[in-house]
């Protein structure tokens, strides 16, 4: 009873497992580890183990119960004999009734001699409990004279009724039916069965679960979005409804890969689709800056052409003097330098242009702590900001070891110029800027601001949008208008501002932790 009442739990448990699994199975949320799961191999475990011992119980039974049935016919047939040839019936008295009842050899020292009658028990040579049923049952069926404890029990007898002083008693001898010897080797051959069958279920169940595993696993790593071999397929090691599960799930590698070669072609051209769509902006944005000195040397041009064929023309002429030759010369001097300060405008967003294009399409990607990103800063801007006269100041609110992704000097060459910025910005004052770095769990914050009277508002929405500028010819407008891509493209960040008309302006970065 015992292992039928430890299989039933068993069985009830892993049944109440499933249940709440299938309840549970319209949640996805139960695998991010609010339920634990149980492996498909212990669950058929659960289910097979309870019919081991259940079978146990009924091989331990049905053997008792043959020995049981084969060893008290034998004992009964003994003590039968023994008790006719001890001629009970000669006895006069209760001690000769127990003289010749001691004649009988026991075959077991717990084996207990007995006289009783219908309501009361006269002898007994043991401490061994004889019961009401026994002594019922040995008055009802004593036309056989053998007896027993209970229904289907251990506990029987062999007896005879004898008549001594007018009274009749029951006197025979009460045995175990099974020797406890018996009882040990029955339960210690049906434990070894049993545990042989556990080890047999435990490489079933191992066996049977791998091919299912594999597919969990390469389940478990597409719905991750870790990478995954799709020319690895899983091997077919059966024909039943694994096998075709696995062909399935192959068939399905195979989808995926046709899906994600698609998506990859479909961002590749998203990709330079967005090239050509920043390329158009920026090539837009030199020449809106460059239109300007272009046509102005060109109008120079066309003065010094003038002024030269004038010179021309004035060579032998007696009317012109030294004099008038000097003027023209300071002239065409005059344009000449107005014109070198076009050019090196023009050249300076040539090369502006130049230093960005490099930076935007180098692809090194890594990782650098926010410790190294300030060291880097504050040694490329120490020069600068004491020229400027201005003070950068640092508040971390993050650990120096907070791994921050992508390339530490295209983020350096973006804080460089916003940092480069706010200190034009103050002009020949001095003034106070703050960079700032905030965290979460999945990023890192950064700002810059200054207090340098801010951005004027028609310049605000066009901000990132184009080559735009406030200095004026000192300026090209390339610098936020990259750093912006910058941010966007390279970190798969973001760039937004703040800025308030007499005030100052903040910048804000956000850029993603390495995980």
């Amino acid at each position: 009873m015992i292992f039928i009442t430890i299989g039933l739990l068993i069985y009830v448990f892993s049944k109440n497992l499933f249940a709440r699994v299938l309840t549970q199975l319209k949640n996805e949320d139960m695998f991010d580890g609010k339920y634990s799961m149980s492996s498909y191999k212990t669950r058929m475990f659960l289910q097979f183990f309870p019919l081991v011992l259940l079978m146990g119980t009924f091989v331990y039974l049905i053997t008792s119960a043959v020995e049981i049935e084969e060893k008290g016919d034998i004992l009964f047939d003994k003590y039968a004999t023994d008790l006719n040839n001890a001629n009970l019936k000669e006895a006069t008295t209760i001690d000769e009734l127990k003289e010749k009842l001691h004649q009988i050899k026991k075959e077991y020292e717990n084996d207990t001699y007995f006289i009783i009658t219908k309501d009361k028990i006269i002898y007994q040579d043991t401490n061994e409990e004889i019961s009401d049923f026994f002594r019922t049952y040995t008055w009802f069926w004593n036309n056989i004279n053998h007896t027993y404890g209970y229904y289907a029990s251990t506990i029987q007898g062999a007896f005879e009724l004898v008549t001594v002083e007018g009274e009749t008693y029951a006197v025979g001898v009460m045995y175990y039916a099974r020797a406890h010897t018996g009882y040990i080797h029955i339960l210690a051959t049906v434990v070894f069965i049993s545990g042989l069958i556990i080890v047999f279920l435990i490489f079933f169940a191992r066996d049977f679960s791998k091919p299912i595993t594999r597919v969990s696993e390469y389940m478990k790593r597409l719905a991750s979005g870790e990478s995954v071999d799709y020319n690895q397929k899983l091997p077919v090691t059966s024909s039943d409804e694994i096998g075709e599960l696995t062909i399935n799930f192959n068939k399905i590698l195979d989808k995926e890969k046709q899906y994600v070669e698609t998506i990859k072609r479909n961002q590749d051209i998203l990709v330079e689709n967005e090239r050509l769509s920043s390329l158009g902006q920026l090539i837009g944005g030199i020449a809106h800056n460059l239109k300007t000195p272009i046509m102005s040397v060109s109008g120079y041009l066309v003065a010094m052409e003038n002024l030269a064929n004038e010179y021309q023309e004035s060579i032998g002429n007696p009317s012109v003097n030294k004099e008038d030759f000097e003027d023209i010369t300071k002239e065409m001097k005059e344009w000449i330098e107005k014109s070198k300060d076009y050019m090196g405008y023009m050249t300076e967003v040539i090369n502006a242009a130049k230093g960005q294009a490099v930076s935007m399409n180098a692809n090194t990607i890594g990782s650098f702590t926010a410790q190294e990103l300030l060291a880097r800063t504050q040694i490329l801007m120490r020069e600068e900001l004491m020229k400027y006269k201005c003070n950068l100041n640092i508040q971390l609110n993050i650990s120096e070891d907070t791994e921050i992704h992508g390339e530490l000097s295209a983020i350096v060459q973006v804080l460089d110029n916003l940092i480069s910025n706010a200190m034009q910005a103050y002009g020949d004052k001095e003034g106070d800027i703050n960079l700032t770095l905030n965290e979460d769990q999945q990023n890192v914050y950064i700002s810059i601001q200054d207090f340098a009277g801010g951005i004027p508002e028609h310049i605000k929405d066009k901000l990132f949008k184009e080559m735009i500028t406030t200095k004026g010819k000192d300026g090209t407008g390339l610098g936020l208008y990259m750093c912006y891509s910058t941010i966007k493209g390279k970190f798969n960040g973001d760039m937004k501002f703040k800025s308030e008309t007499g005030v100052g302006t903040t910048f804000y970065i956000t850029l993603n932790k390495v995980k």
